[in-house]
């Protein structure tokens, strides 16, 4: 019987049946539902340079507020620093499914994480774990903190952005393998059942109505999924 490990960064955030969206470009949809696959970039390939490297200032604060600190507390922060920078570098390769809380659709979002041809897909945590079909990976999920990393643990920063990308309301799920292998810098294919994740899809409004149809056409036929419309957002085509 598969079995996968899912952990959740905070106790009390077990919130499996909290709806989640992403956005993602057409073609990708398209590769999921034909494949029965979904491919999970390492956070390195993020265009937030902190996913790979914590701020400088966030890494020296033991000593903001004038205390003195003796040879040894030094020492001892020295290598709990170095231990930290090593961690969270070492986490940029994790392989990152990154979600949004938000259920409003985003013109930000689309302009963002899409182009012109793309899909918002919803799930839940509950239903996003259940449609894995590997028992390769932990899981580790949390929703994100938008207030810098400054004084946190290195588990604190996995979970940690700046305020300025707060909008985003994001839920993020790390894949780490089960065994000793290297984490992949390429990302991973995750095997999925399509029907299992997916709970609705929107089409987006970039894509105009005659064309949003025809695609909608193919994949309740092709792929058996019925809860597909397009974007409720009005904007000149």
């Amino acid at each position: 019987m598969r079995t996968i490990e899912l952990y959740y960064y905070k106790k009390g955030w077990e919130g499996k049946e909290i709806p989640i969206y992403q956005y993602m470009d057409l073609d990708y949809l398209f590769c999921l539902l034909e494949n029965n696959v979904y491919f999970v970039n390492p956070k390195c390939h993020f265009e937030d340079k902190r996913e790979s490297a914590l701020p400088i200032k966030s890494l020296f604060g033991f000593n903001s507020f004038g205390v003195q600190l003796n040879k040894e507390e030094i020492q001892r922060k020295s290598n709990e620093v170095s231990d930290k920078i090593k961690k969270y570098s070492d986490s940029a390769y994790w392989s990152t499914s990154c979600w949004t809380k938000d259920d409003t659709e985003s013109l930000l979002m689309w302009k963002n994480y899409t182009t012109k041809m793309g899909v918002r897909i919803k799930s839940n945590i509950n239903n996003f774990v259940a449609s894995i079909n590997t028992d390769e990976f932990k899981i580790l999920c949390g929703h994100i903190a938008y207030d810098g990393y400054t004084l946190k643990s290195f588990e604190e920063c996995l979970f940690s952005k700046e305020k300025y990308y707060k909008d985003e309301r994001e839920v993020r799920f790390y894949f780490m393998p089960n065994d000793d292998r290297n984490y992949s810098h390429k990302g991973v294919d995750i095997p999925i059942d399509p029907k299992t994740l997916i709970e609705e899809i929107v089409l987006s409004p970039y894509i105009k109505r005659s064309a949003a149809e025809k695609i909608a056409e193919v994949i309740r036929t092709e792929y058996g999924i019925n809860n597909i419309h397009p974007s409720k957002i009005e904007i000149k085509k």
